[in-house]
């Protein structure tokens, strides 16, 4: 079974019934996963296998369980390369998992919910710091995404639709920019706006760092559901570095406003960060964002 034979379960990769050589090319960097189908990537994505998958209930779905027992497949290899294996197959069950949840339910609509609730909050407040109009595009970026994943979801929806799948990958891609900018922006704006507002603009930018790789991951998808691999790599590829960058810059703000609070300063964020230290620990080290970013699936 494929993926796209699912309609709204997600699904995980099945390793006992990936052929050994595949296997070993996956976990090499030989071989990647584009819409469920092991690529060699060095001699123009020739198909190698179409892999095997299991679905799976999300709302039982034990990811730690799942893991492990991929890490118990592959625990039998000597030495130093068992470990490298389990590493590799870690990152990319991880990825193919998350992403197959991204893409097969309604969790991009369910955080997209979450995420107009929090902007329809701080709307007045920005409108005062000149950051309304990029609030909108982000605001924008995000509900496109859940458009084309709508889309992309479905093989006979891309077969029929490639122009609509192709314009929408024009389309997010300016979004994806603004919104970045954006919130590159809002983190260094928070100590200007009111104390209600700097935790609605707080809870905002956790908010939506948290669901910008999820957004790259289904634009990246689209790319690769027209067969457009290295475009589809250019997305995932260029949104890492300026995902890490953001978090870079995001991590050197939110430690010189914790100073602040242990210097006595009475105007900080730095309160209102200590008291979502948790989140923001949460989010910024989270292992599926980084996955997401960093295969294909």
């Amino acid at each position: 079974m494929t993926p796209e034979n699912f309609s709204d379960q997600p699904f995980i990769l099945d390793w006992a019934k990936v052929r050994p050589d595949v296997t070993d090319a996956l976990l090499s960097g030989k071989a990647r996963i584009f819409n469920g189908v092991a690529r060699d990537v060095g001699d123009g994505h020739k198909i190698l296998q179409h892999l095997p998958f299991r679905q799976i209930d999300a709302s039982n779905f034990d990811g730690a369980n799942h893991l492990s027992e991929t890490a118990a497949r592959l625990s039998n290899l000597p030495g130093g390369e068992a470990v490298a294996a389990i590493q590799g197959a870690l990152a990319i069950s991880t990825a193919v998992t998350v992403g197959a949840v991204v893409l097969c339910t309604a969790y991009l609509a369910n955080k997209l919910n979450a995420l107009e609730a929090k902007i329809d909050c701080i709307q007045a407040e920005l409108q005062s710091q000149n950051l309304l109009y990029y609030a909108a595009r982000a605001s924008a970026y995000f509900g496109a995404v859940e458009a084309a994943r709508e889309i992309v979801a479905r093989r006979q929806l891309v077969e029929e639709n490639p122009d609509l799948v192709a314009q929408a990958i024009s389309r997010l891609a300016g979004q994806r920019h603004e919104t970045l900018a954006f919130l590159n922006h809002l983190f260094r704006s928070v100590p200007r706006l009111t104390p209600e507002s700097q935790a609605l603009a707080l809870d905002f930018f956790h908010a939506s760092l948290d669901f910008f790789p999820k957004a790259v991951f289904v634009e990246s998808q689209a790319a690769y559901k027209l067969d457009r691999f290295h475009l589809g790599d250019h997305i995932r590829q260029s949104s890492l570095l300026a995902y890490e960058e953001c978090v870079g810059s995001y991590r050197i703000w939110a430690n010189s406003e914790l100073k602040k609070v242990i210097s006595g300063a009475p105007q900080s964020a730095g309160r209102l960060l200590q008291e979502r230290m948790e989140d923001a620990r949460r989010i910024i080290g989270s292992p599926d964002n980084r996955v997401l970013l960093e295969h294909s699936v």
